[in-house]
């Protein structure tokens, strides 16, 4: 008779973490960038669980401009002030920041 295998399956919006990640078999789904972000916006728009947060986001060309602007200028101060502002999610280079890679080492603090 066959062993039966037992498999366990969650799902995290976390920061992957190698040595905590490793005890088990990891998969990871990369989105197309813009769908992720399409997605992230209506997320934070629509979701009940951010319900109380809707009216600190802006029409959607406002967030993407706001957004562009602020990674095209590098400064992570002014990336971390429009986290604070909009109270969701920091779209910049999202799932690279998640998934633990370094994607722009070049970032000031000015």
């Amino acid at each position: 008779e066959r062993e039966k295998k037992r498999c366990i399956m969650f799902s995290s919006e976390g920061h992957y973490i190698p040595g905590n990640s490793m005890k088990y078999t990891s998969y990871t789904i990369v989105r197309s960038p813009v769908q992720h972000v399409l997605s992230i916006y209506f997320h934070c728009t629509e979701a009940p669980v951010h319900r109380d947060r809707f009216k600190f986001m802006p029409s959607l060309d406002t967030w993407l401009e706001t957004w562009i602007e602020a990674m095209r200028s590098g400064n992570t101060k002014e990336q971390n002030r429009l986290d604070k502002k909009y109270q969701c999610y920091n779209i910049i280079n999202h799932q690279s920041t998640k998934l633990g890679l370094d994607h722009d080492p070049g970032n000031k603090e000015e």
